[in-house]
C-alpha cells in the first residue's frame, strides 16, 4: 500500500472498465490504477508524462486534476501549479501525449474538469474566480466561452428567468445578465446598495403581466429591492422591521406573496406585492434556520417545502391556507452551512437538492437528492461531478 496525499480532483471512474484511476500529487509524478472487482491497486511503471511525446515526467502538484470523459481510450491529466501542462494518457497504449497548454495559468486550488458529452471538456479552477476554460477534445485547442464580468464573492446572489441568469455582486452592487442562447453578459443598471454580508437571496416573480428580480440585504441588513425586469429599475421596498439573518430564503408562491424564512431562527413571514407590506405573524418554522436553508414552491398547489438547514436534516411542509407545517420525512444527509438548493425544475412531482459544502471546515459536497412529493420518500441520485459551493 502507500499513502495517497492531498489534492484537488486527483481521481477519476472508467465505467467501461469499471477502473479507478489517481494521481498521488504532492510534487510527485505516480499514477495509479485501481482494480475495483479484484480489489486491487497498481503503481503504473510509467510516470506522468513519461515516454510521451514530449519526453518529460511531470510532478503533479495541488491543483492537479484528471478525468475520464466517459467515453473512448483517453484519460486527461492537468498538471497543476508546479509546470501547469495539460496532457492525455491512452490506458490501451499505455502512452502519454503533451496536449495544448490551457489559455490561462490555472492555479493550486480546487481544479476540477468535467464533460457534458458535446466533444469538450471544462476546467474551472477557483484560483482564476472568473473563467470556465472549454478543451475541444478533437481539435486539441481551447477556448474561454463565457467567463463572469466580476468574480463571485459571499455577499452575490444569482437567478434564472426564461434563459436568461441574473446576477448581483455583492462587493459593488453592480448587476448583470447572462443570454444562454448568445452566450453573452450585459451590465444592467447597479443595485442602490451593496451586498458585503453574506446570504442575500434573489428571487424572481412572474406578477400579473410583469417580471420583478426581489433580494433580502443578506445577514444583519434590512434591505428589501425590487428590480424590474422590463424597466432596468431598482426600487427600495418597504423593509420588514428586522434584520436578515444566516440562512434567509423567499420563495413566490403563487397570489399576491412571497413567503421568508428569516434565518438565525425559526420566523416566517409573508410579504404582500400589492400592498408592499409584511405580515410577521404566520406560524414559525418549528426548526431553527440556518445556513444551507431552502424553500421552494413545486408549481402548483398549497404547500412550500422547507429545509431548515443549520447541519441538520430538518425537512418540512408548509400549507398555504391554513397557515401550518408539518414534519415530512429528514432529507437523507444534514445541510452544511454553506448554499444548498432546493429545486423544482418546473414539472411532475420531485424537488432536487443540491448540497452544499461545508464552509467552516471545507468539506466539499457531491451529494444530489430527489424528492418524491407524493410518496414522502427521498432517494440518492448520481453523485454530481463537480463539488457544491
Amino acid at each position: 500500500s502507500t499513502t495517497l496525499f492531498r489534492s484537488t480532483d486527483t481521481m477519476t471512474y472508467d465505467a467501461n472498465n469499471n477502473k479507478i484511476y489517481k494521481l498521488r500529487a504532492e510534487n510527485t509524478a505516480d499514477f495509479y490504477e485501481y482494480d475495483i472487482a479484484n480489489d486491487q491497486w497498481t503503481q503504473f511503471s510509467q510516470q506522468v508524462g513519461e515516454g510521451g511525446s514530449g519526453g518529460n515526467i511531470y510532478a503533479c502538484d495541488e491543483g492537479a486534476a484528471i478525468y475520464y470523459p466517459g467515453t473512448g481510450d483517453l484519460l486527461y491529466v492537468y498538471t497543476g501549479e508546479a509546470n501547469d501542462k495539460f496532457l492525455s494518457y491512452n490506458i490501451v497504449d499505455r502512452k502519454w501525449s503533451e496536449l495544448y497548454d490551457p489559455p490561462v495559468e490555472i492555479g493550486p486550488e480546487q481544479t476540477a474538469m468535467i464533460s457534458v458529452g458535446d466533444g469538450y471538456l471544462y476546467i474551472f479552477d477557483n484560483s482564476i474566480n472568473e473563467y470556465l476554460a472549454r478543451y475541444y477534445i478533437a481539435g486539441n485547442k481551447f477556448d474561454i466561452p463565457s467567463y463572469l464580468p466580476v468574480k463571485l464573492n459571499e455577499g452575490g446572489a444569482i437567478c434564472g428567468y426564461k434563459g436568461n441568469i441574473y446576477y448581483v455582486c455583492g462587493d459593488s452592487g453592480a448587476f448583470y445578465r447572462y443570454n444562454i442562447p448568445s452566450n453573452k453578459w450585459d451590465a444592467l443598471s447597479n443595485a442602490p446598495t451593496s451586498f458585503p454580508n453574506q446570504d442575500p437571496a434573489l428571487e424572481e416573480v412572474e406578477y400579473k403581466g410583469a417580471v420583478y428580480l426581489f433580494v433580502t440585504g443578506g445577514r444583519d441588513r434590512a434591505e428589501w429591492l425590487r428590480y424590474s425586469v422590463a424597466a432596468d429599475q431598482w426600487d427600495n421596498m418597504e423593509p420588514s422591521g428586522y434584520n436578515w439573518r444566516w440562512g434567509n430564503s423567499i420563495v413566490y408562491a403563487k397570489g399576491d406573496y412571497i413567503y421568508a424564512m428569516r434565518g438565525s431562527g425559526t420566523e416566517f413571514w409573508a410579504y404582500s406585492i400589492p400592498d408592499d407590506t409584511w405580515d410577521t405573524s404566520l406560524t414559525p418554522v418549528p426548526a431553527t434556520v440556518g445556513r444551507g436553508a431552502a424553500i421552494t414552491y413545486p408549481g402548483r398547489g398549497d404547500y412550500l417545502y422547507a429545509l431548515t438547514g443549520n447541519r441538520t436534516s430538518g425537512f418540512y411542509r408548509y400549507n398555504i391556507p391554513l397557515n401550518n407545517w408539518e414534519g415530512r420525512r429528514q432529507c437523507l444527509v444534514g445541510m452544511n452551512d454553506s448554499h444548498s438548493e432546493l429545486i423544482y425544475p418546473g414539472f411532475g412531482n420531485y424537488l432536487y437538492v443540491l448540497h452544499g459544502a461545508a464552509w467552516w471546515d471545507w468539506f466539499e459536497s457531491y451529494t444530489y437528492l430527489r424528492y418524491d412529493t407524493i410518496n414522502d420518500k427521498w432517494q440518492e441520485l448520481t453523485q454530481i461531478g463537480r463539488a457544491h459551493v
